[in-house]
Protein backbone atom coordinates (compact mmCIF):
# COMPACT_ATOMS: atom_id res chain seq x y z
CA UNK A 1 0.00 0.00 0.00
CA UNK A 2 1.33 3.39 -1.01
CA UNK A 3 1.54 5.95 1.79
CA UNK A 4 1.86 9.54 2.28
CA UNK A 5 4.54 11.02 4.12
CA UNK A 6 4.82 14.87 4.75
CA UNK A 7 7.65 16.67 5.56
CA UNK A 8 8.30 20.53 6.03
CA UNK A 9 11.48 21.12 3.07
CA UNK A 10 11.44 20.77 -0.74
CA UNK A 11 11.01 18.17 -2.93
CA UNK A 12 14.78 16.26 -2.96
CA UNK A 13 15.55 17.95 0.64
CA UNK A 14 17.22 15.77 3.11
CA UNK A 15 13.88 15.64 4.85
CA UNK A 16 12.51 14.01 1.37
CA UNK A 17 15.70 11.80 1.43
CA UNK A 18 15.26 10.31 4.58
CA UNK A 19 12.39 8.62 3.63
CA UNK A 20 14.05 5.34 2.10
CA UNK A 21 15.91 5.08 5.60
CA UNK A 22 12.53 4.15 6.72
CA UNK A 23 11.74 2.15 3.95
CA UNK A 24 9.30 4.46 2.59
CA UNK A 25 11.24 5.59 -0.92
CA UNK A 26 8.28 4.52 -2.89
CA UNK A 27 5.89 6.71 -0.46
CA UNK A 28 4.08 9.33 -2.03
CA UNK A 29 5.98 12.78 -1.22
CA UNK A 30 3.99 15.55 0.08
CA UNK A 31 6.30 18.55 1.28
CA UNK A 32 5.01 21.43 3.69
CA UNK A 33 5.71 24.82 4.34
CA UNK A 34 6.82 24.44 8.16
CA UNK A 35 6.85 21.95 11.26
CA UNK A 36 4.10 23.29 12.58
CA UNK A 37 1.91 22.08 9.31
CA UNK A 38 3.30 18.61 9.25
CA UNK A 39 2.95 18.02 12.58
CA UNK A 40 -0.52 19.19 12.55
CA UNK A 41 -1.76 17.58 9.65
CA UNK A 42 -0.27 14.14 10.90
CA UNK A 43 -2.19 14.97 13.98
CA UNK A 44 -5.16 15.14 11.88
CA UNK A 45 -5.40 12.99 9.67
CA UNK A 46 -5.49 9.06 10.10
CA UNK A 47 -3.01 6.95 8.21
CA UNK A 48 -0.60 10.37 6.94
CA UNK A 49 3.12 9.78 8.18
CA UNK A 50 5.27 12.96 8.99
CA UNK A 51 9.31 12.97 9.15
CA UNK A 52 10.81 15.87 11.47
CA UNK A 53 13.91 16.27 11.80
CA UNK A 54 14.74 15.97 15.92
CA UNK A 55 18.41 16.03 16.03
CA UNK A 56 21.65 17.62 14.34
CA UNK A 57 25.03 17.55 15.12
CA UNK A 58 25.31 21.41 15.38
CA UNK A 59 22.31 21.57 17.93
CA UNK A 60 22.32 18.65 19.31
CA UNK A 61 18.03 17.91 20.33
CA UNK A 62 15.81 20.24 18.65
CA UNK A 63 13.65 20.64 21.81
CA UNK A 64 11.39 23.37 19.49
CA UNK A 65 10.47 19.97 17.46
CA UNK A 66 10.06 17.84 20.04
CA UNK A 67 7.58 19.98 21.81
CA UNK A 68 5.67 20.61 18.90
CA UNK A 69 5.20 16.60 18.93
CA UNK A 70 4.88 16.43 22.94
CA UNK A 71 1.47 19.28 22.65
CA UNK A 72 0.32 17.07 19.57
CA UNK A 73 -1.86 14.25 19.33
CA UNK A 74 0.68 12.12 17.09
CA UNK A 75 3.36 9.42 18.37
CA UNK A 76 7.01 8.43 17.23
CA UNK A 77 6.90 5.91 15.31
CA UNK A 78 10.28 5.39 13.76
CA UNK A 79 13.68 6.98 13.90
CA UNK A 80 16.61 7.22 11.74
CA UNK A 81 19.82 9.10 10.83
CA UNK A 82 20.68 10.38 7.85
CA UNK A 83 24.82 10.86 7.23
CA UNK A 84 26.25 12.24 4.05
CA UNK A 85 29.33 13.51 3.13
CA UNK A 86 29.28 17.46 1.58
CA UNK A 87 31.20 18.22 -1.92
CA UNK A 88 31.55 20.97 -3.65
CA UNK A 89 30.04 21.07 -7.26
CA UNK A 90 30.65 23.49 -10.08
CA UNK A 91 28.49 23.32 -13.52
CA UNK A 92 32.39 22.87 -15.58
CA UNK A 93 35.25 20.64 -14.67
CA UNK A 94 37.83 22.87 -13.06
CA UNK A 95 35.74 25.96 -11.96
CA UNK A 96 37.60 28.19 -9.59
CA UNK A 97 34.93 29.13 -6.56
CA UNK A 98 33.95 32.83 -6.22
CA UNK A 99 30.48 32.67 -4.80
CA UNK A 100 29.63 29.19 -2.84
CA UNK A 101 26.37 28.83 -2.47
CA UNK A 102 24.63 26.11 0.46
CA UNK A 103 21.93 26.32 2.99
CA UNK A 104 23.44 27.97 5.92
CA UNK A 105 24.05 25.12 8.30
CA UNK A 106 26.65 23.78 5.40
CA UNK A 107 28.15 26.90 4.80
CA UNK A 108 29.05 27.27 8.84
CA UNK A 109 30.87 23.58 8.59
CA UNK A 110 32.67 24.52 5.68
CA UNK A 111 33.93 28.06 6.69
CA UNK A 112 37.32 27.22 6.32
CA UNK A 113 37.42 25.89 2.94
CA UNK A 114 35.69 28.56 1.96
CA UNK A 115 38.25 30.94 3.31
CA UNK A 116 41.19 29.45 2.01
CA UNK A 117 39.55 29.55 -2.09
CA UNK A 118 38.87 33.45 -1.20
CA UNK A 119 35.20 32.63 -2.29
CA UNK A 120 32.55 34.69 -0.55
CA UNK A 121 28.71 33.03 0.48
CA UNK A 122 25.37 32.79 -0.61
CA UNK A 123 22.87 31.29 1.22
CA UNK A 124 20.32 28.50 -0.17
CA UNK A 125 17.23 27.42 1.06
CA UNK A 126 19.03 23.59 0.87
CA UNK A 127 21.18 21.92 -0.65
CA UNK A 128 19.17 20.97 -4.02
CA UNK A 129 18.21 24.79 -4.68
CA UNK A 130 22.22 25.84 -4.44
CA UNK A 131 22.87 22.96 -7.28
CA UNK A 132 19.86 24.06 -9.03
CA UNK A 133 21.02 27.92 -8.87
CA UNK A 134 24.74 26.56 -10.05
CA UNK A 135 23.13 24.31 -12.79
CA UNK A 136 21.73 27.62 -14.27
CA UNK A 137 24.37 29.99 -12.95
CA UNK A 138 27.17 31.87 -14.09
CA UNK A 139 30.60 31.30 -13.87
CA UNK A 140 32.55 31.07 -10.50
CA UNK A 141 29.28 29.90 -8.76
CA UNK A 142 29.71 26.34 -6.88
CA UNK A 143 27.11 24.42 -4.21
CA UNK A 144 28.38 22.70 -1.49
CA UNK A 145 25.78 19.73 -1.74
CA UNK A 146 25.74 15.74 -0.81
CA UNK A 147 26.89 13.85 -4.12
CA UNK A 148 23.80 12.49 -4.33
CA UNK A 149 22.08 15.88 -4.78
CA UNK A 150 25.28 17.14 -7.01
CA UNK A 151 24.97 14.54 -9.55
CA UNK A 152 21.61 14.58 -10.28
CA UNK A 153 21.57 18.14 -11.06
CA UNK A 154 24.35 17.00 -13.33
CA UNK A 155 27.29 19.41 -12.04
CA UNK A 156 30.93 18.45 -11.57
CA UNK A 157 32.31 17.80 -8.36
CA UNK A 158 35.63 19.88 -7.60
CA UNK A 159 36.75 18.86 -3.79
CA UNK A 160 35.33 15.71 -1.64
CA UNK A 161 36.85 17.21 1.73
CA UNK A 162 35.40 20.37 2.48
CA UNK A 163 33.95 20.41 5.39
CA UNK A 164 35.35 20.12 9.11
CA UNK A 165 33.57 16.69 9.62
CA UNK A 166 33.72 13.78 7.08
CA UNK A 167 29.72 13.53 6.99
CA UNK A 168 26.27 15.62 7.89
CA UNK A 169 24.06 14.00 10.33
CA UNK A 170 20.69 14.45 11.06
CA UNK A 171 18.59 12.03 13.28
CA UNK A 172 14.84 12.17 12.00
CA UNK A 173 11.84 11.07 13.86
CA UNK A 174 8.34 9.50 11.94
CA UNK A 175 4.96 10.15 13.54
CA UNK A 176 1.86 8.77 13.11
CA UNK A 177 -0.64 7.19 15.22
CA UNK A 178 0.36 3.14 15.64
CA UNK A 179 3.11 2.27 17.59
CA UNK A 180 4.91 -0.68 15.66
CA UNK A 181 5.43 -3.50 17.63
CA UNK A 182 8.24 -4.83 20.27
CA UNK A 183 11.51 -6.14 18.29
CA UNK A 184 13.71 -6.89 21.02
CA UNK A 185 15.91 -3.81 20.49
CA UNK A 186 13.58 -0.48 21.27
CA UNK A 187 13.83 2.48 22.27
CA UNK A 188 10.97 4.55 23.74
CA UNK A 189 10.29 8.13 24.88
CA UNK A 190 8.30 9.34 27.73
CA UNK A 191 6.43 12.45 28.67
CA UNK A 192 6.33 12.72 32.78
CA UNK A 193 4.73 15.61 34.51
CA UNK A 194 6.24 15.93 38.05
CA UNK A 195 2.93 15.94 40.54
CA UNK A 196 4.41 18.84 42.11
CA UNK A 197 7.85 21.14 41.68
CA UNK A 198 9.48 19.79 44.94
CA UNK A 199 13.00 18.99 46.02
CA UNK A 200 13.50 15.32 45.06
CA UNK A 201 10.62 14.99 42.52
CA UNK A 202 13.34 13.72 39.68
CA UNK A 203 14.87 11.45 41.82
CA UNK A 204 11.39 9.89 42.98
CA UNK A 205 10.83 9.22 39.12
CA UNK A 206 14.47 7.91 38.20
CA UNK A 207 13.41 5.52 41.72
CA UNK A 208 10.75 3.92 39.77
CA UNK A 209 12.13 3.75 36.34
CA UNK A 210 15.52 1.83 38.32
CA UNK A 211 13.30 -0.18 40.29
CA UNK A 212 11.14 -1.86 37.80
CA UNK A 213 14.68 -2.53 35.36
CA UNK A 214 13.86 0.52 33.12
CA UNK A 215 17.42 1.34 31.63
CA UNK A 216 17.23 5.20 31.15
CA UNK A 217 19.12 6.76 28.39
CA UNK A 218 18.50 10.45 28.79
CA UNK A 219 16.35 12.99 30.36
CA UNK A 220 15.94 16.49 30.20
CA UNK A 221 13.24 19.08 31.27
CA UNK A 222 10.67 21.34 29.26
CA UNK A 223 8.68 24.20 30.56
CA UNK A 224 5.06 23.51 30.15
CA UNK A 225 3.80 27.27 28.56
CA UNK A 226 5.09 30.46 29.91
CA UNK A 227 4.48 29.28 33.61
CA UNK A 228 6.85 27.81 35.91
CA UNK A 229 5.99 24.13 35.34
CA UNK A 230 7.82 21.75 33.72
CA UNK A 231 7.56 18.32 31.88
CA UNK A 232 10.36 15.44 31.71
CA UNK A 233 10.97 14.45 28.27
CA UNK A 234 12.59 10.64 28.70
CA UNK A 235 14.62 8.55 26.74
CA UNK A 236 14.17 4.88 27.84
CA UNK A 237 15.45 1.29 26.05
CA UNK A 238 12.79 -1.21 25.28
CA UNK A 239 9.49 -1.22 24.26
CA UNK A 240 6.20 0.87 25.88
CA UNK A 241 4.23 -2.42 25.69
CA UNK A 242 6.94 -4.55 27.52
CA UNK A 243 6.32 -5.56 31.29
CA UNK A 244 8.57 -3.59 33.05
CA UNK A 245 7.98 -0.30 31.25
CA UNK A 246 4.05 -0.69 31.91
CA UNK A 247 4.43 -1.49 35.76
CA UNK A 248 6.81 1.37 36.17
CA UNK A 249 4.08 4.04 33.97
CA UNK A 250 1.34 2.72 36.45
CA UNK A 251 3.05 3.27 39.76
CA UNK A 252 4.33 7.01 38.89
CA UNK A 253 0.47 7.35 37.69
CA UNK A 254 -0.48 6.12 41.06
CA UNK A 255 2.21 8.39 42.53
CA UNK A 256 0.60 11.30 41.08
CA UNK A 257 2.56 12.26 38.31
CA UNK A 258 1.57 13.11 34.90
CA UNK A 259 2.64 10.00 32.02
CA UNK A 260 2.00 9.68 28.68
CA UNK A 261 4.30 7.28 25.58
CA UNK A 262 5.08 9.70 23.55
CA UNK A 263 6.23 6.92 21.13
CA UNK A 264 8.08 3.48 20.31
CA UNK A 265 10.02 2.04 18.14
CA UNK A 266 13.21 0.11 16.59
CA UNK A 267 16.39 1.28 17.83
CA UNK A 268 18.33 2.81 14.99
CA UNK A 269 21.01 0.52 14.11
CA UNK A 270 23.65 2.57 12.03
CA UNK A 271 25.44 5.69 12.18
CA UNK A 272 24.61 7.96 15.64
CA UNK A 273 24.52 12.03 15.29
CA UNK A 274 27.77 12.98 17.25
CA UNK A 275 29.55 16.58 18.30
CA UNK A 276 31.22 17.88 15.06
CA UNK A 277 34.45 17.45 17.42
CA UNK A 278 35.48 14.45 18.32
CA UNK A 279 38.13 15.36 20.45
CA UNK A 280 38.24 12.38 23.86
CA UNK A 281 35.92 14.22 26.84
CA UNK A 282 38.26 13.79 29.68
CA UNK A 283 36.72 15.44 33.33
CA UNK A 284 38.25 16.39 36.29
CA UNK A 285 37.28 17.49 39.54
CA UNK A 286 36.87 20.75 40.78
CA UNK A 287 35.71 20.45 44.09
CA UNK A 288 38.41 20.13 46.59
CA UNK A 289 39.16 16.35 48.20
CA UNK A 290 37.71 14.76 45.53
Amino acid sequence: MVRLVAFAEPLGSSSHRSLALFGLADADPLPMSSLDEVVETVAATPGLLGVVPVETMQEGELAATLDRIVYADVSIVGEAVLAEPIWAFAAHAGAAPQTVVSHPAILELAAIWIEMVGATIQHALSTRHACAEVAAGGPGLVALAPPEVGYAFDLVPLDDAVTSIPEVRTRYALIGHELPPPTGDDRSRLVIVPRADVVGVLAEITTVLATEGVNLSSIVSRPVGLGEEHYFLVGTRGHAFEPALQRALAELARRGHGVRILGSYPRWQGSEVVAPRGAPLVLTSTVDGL
